[in-house]
């Protein structure tokens, strides 16, 4: 089972984030919420799908 609490989501307890990578460029720990607005940002800059990196991260 999985929640969502300021953006963040939540599963078995764990908080999910994504650390995402391009060029020379890392965020790190990115909600949940706010993933899919930066890689549309990233993308609209002029990097292509497969120079982008995600992975996800539970803390």
């Amino acid at each position: 089972m999985s929640t969502m609490s300021y953006g963040f989501h939540y599963d078995r307890g764990q908080k999910v984030g994504y650390d995402i990578s391009f060029g020379s460029v890392r965020l790190s720990f990115v909600s949940s919420k706010d993933k899919a607005r930066i890689i549309k940002e990233i993308k609209s800059s002029g990097y292509s799908k497969d120079e982008i990196t995600i992975e996800r991260r539970e803390d």
